[in-house]
């Protein structure tokens, strides 16, 4: 992979010098942003972006919230979650988080990419693991959605985070990590291809627009938890009737889309409780419950402990 000597703001593309731990753009510097050759590591409660456009990017969030505004939608990512821009994606961003919020983004050129891809694009079809072999991974279909880290690609962003932190300056180290994260990114997004190739739909282009508005509506539900939604609400989002919505949640993603709202909602109050001091009668308002004991039956059958014991183990 060519090496990058220069390095670029990964939220406005401001250039940089690579490998100086207190160069940051004057539009977006931050006292915890640093930038490394192409990767760009902040620590914040609030950071708020005006619109402009990304280079070929991955953006992830280790710990907290970060919203990111693209064509009129709100993609929150959350803890291990993270989104795939191409170049000159145009959005906005905003971090307002009742702890600190901990990013990663690595950039990429073109040419990193194409590099990334023709390095292992000769063991596709063992990847694909039953996908046919006549497609392409030039052909891996980009959806504007956030995704969930493999375990894998969140040890690798951990690890990037922290030699950031510690003033590593090894480009051979960041140059193998930025590979590392593109391909677990790549990895992902071709398991997505391959629910999306299981789905009951004949004709390729109706199947691919399907799997869109069912992952924009989970976008929506994941960004609107702390409200209340409504089957009409979350399926009009989708373009789809509410019982055709429900067949088709759950035949892509295995949950219906009540038990994936439970389950968001309850992962948020968990972790709100676990790094806030927040009372826990706000913690339950803001994981969108308006009950004390509704709450806490839904969070013990979930975890096996009530809020207050976990709060205090």
């Amino acid at each position: 992979m060519k090496v990058i000597k220069e390095s670029y703001c990964s939220y406005c593309s401001a250039l940089q010098t690579p490998f100086e731990s207190n160069n940051f753009c004057s539009r977006h510097g931050h006292t915890n942003d640093k930038i490394f050759g192409n990767v760009f590591y902040i620590k914040t409660n609030q950071l708020v972006s005006e619109e402009h456009k990304s280079r070929i990017s991955i953006r992830g969030v280790l710990n907290g919230y970060q919203h990111y505004y693209v064509d009129n939608r709100d993609l929150l990512l959350s803890k291990h979650k993270f989104v795939v821009f191409e170049n000159e994606q145009a959005f906005s961003t905003k971090i307002e988080s009742p702890y600190p919020t901990e990013a990663v983004i690595v950039s990429y050129g073109q040419e990193d990419l194409h590099a990334i891809i023709n390095s292992f694009s000769s063991s596709f079809d063992d990847m694909l693991d039953g996908i046919p072999s006549t497609a392409s991974i030039w052909d891996i279909k980009l959806f504007d959605s956030t995704y969930d880290m493999s375990k894998e690609m969140s040890i690798a962003m951990h690890d990037l985070a922290e030699a950031i932190q510690m003033n590593v300056k090894d480009e051979l180290f960041y140059e193998e990590m930025r590979f590392t994260i593109m391909e677990k990114a790549l990895r992902h997004l071709l398991t997505t291809e391959k629910k999306l190739l299981q789905l009951s739909i004949k004709k390729e282009s109706t199947k691919i627009e399907h799997y869109r508005r069912l992952l924009r509506s989970k976008d929506y539900i994941l960004s609107h938890l702390d409200q209340k939604l409504s089957l009409e609400e979350i399926s009009t989002e989708a373009s789809m009737s509410p019982y055709h919505y429900i067949r088709s949640f759950k035949g892509a993603f295995k949950l219906t889309p009540m038990q994936f709202v439970v389950q968001e909602r309850l992962s948020l109050a968990k972790d709100l409780i676990q790094h806030t001091n927040l009372p826990i009668s706000q913690i339950l308002i803001e994981a969108g419950y308006d009950n004390p004991s509704s709450f806490s039956r839904a969070f013990k059958k979930k975890y096996g402990i009530t809020p207050l014991s976990y709060r205090a183990a």
